[in-house]
């Protein structure tokens, strides 16, 4: 069965998801999206809204043909931004500019955005009908290697084959990259918090395993540099 979603270690044979060019992390299972006595609140317009939104973490831009996007299971407890002054920015404010200067200055704000996930794979584990899918077979890495991919770690290589066998695509890993990406706290919610930016730090516990040592479950903490918004976001 071919991956729809790029495994380090594993042959790339990446599809994206029908009718787009977006490749995400699997679904989660429904049991685990099910929460009781979900509280209906006041919605954007007056109107009654019971949607829980979830965050979502997408690419900016295509790369190798495809937008790479990460959708949250919970949303973090809680959610820390900072802010403070930069003297040795060199973009003028407004005040001191040329009138008319009509510049596009997309440069870091000297703003961070910081806060941890948690990605759970207990039920896709445990369930027989994903035993041959890429979240039954790898559990949370499926998420992890879903921000690797996001952050341009995971890469295409091609791999000569032995004795002049086939060569074969694999995913391999590098650096880290500075992907330009919107976040999202409440993904299509009009009024949540949406940040425009890079990652700049991501640190993975695993905290649950299966008896083959598989991940099941992880923590995410992620620093993210906010940068000076521009045109084309997705929400």
């Amino acid at each position: 069965m071919g991956t729809t979603l790029p495994i380090a270690g594993q042959e790339w044979s990446l599809k994206a998801q029908p009718g787009y060019n977006i490749v995400e992390n699997p679904k989660f299972d429904s049991r685990i999206l099910n929460l009781p006595m979900r509280q209906v609140s006041q919605g954007y317009g007056g109107t009654r809204d019971s949607t829980l939104y979830r965050g979502a973490m997408v690419a900016r831009t295509e790369r190798d043909n495809f937008k790479y996007k990460v959708n949250f299971l919970y949303n973090p407890s809680t959610i820390t931004e900072s802010r403070s002054i930069d003297l040795n920015n060199q973009v003028f404010p407004d005040y001191a500019r040329v009138p008319g200067d009509t510049g596009d200055y997309q440069t870091a704000l000297n703003t961070t955005v910081s806060f941890a996930l948690l990605f759970d794979r207990t039920f896709e584990m445990w369930d027989s009908k994903y035993q041959t899918s890429d979240v039954g077979t790898f559990g949370c890495s499926v998420d992890t290697n879903a921000f690797f991919n996001l952050c341009g770690i995971n890469t295409k290589q091609e791999v000569p084959g032995v004795r002049g066998g086939k060569s074969s695509n694999m995913v391999v890993q590098g650096p880290m990259a500075a992907v330009p990406m919107d976040l999202y706290f409440g993904y299509g919610s009009p009024g949540g918090l949406h940040y425009f930016g890079i990652i700049t730090s991501l640190g993975v516990t695993y905290t649950h395993f299966s008896q083959q040592m598989v991940p099941v479950r992880c923590a995410i903490d992620i620093g993210f540099t906010v940068f000076a918004d521009r045109k084309g976001s997705e929400g």
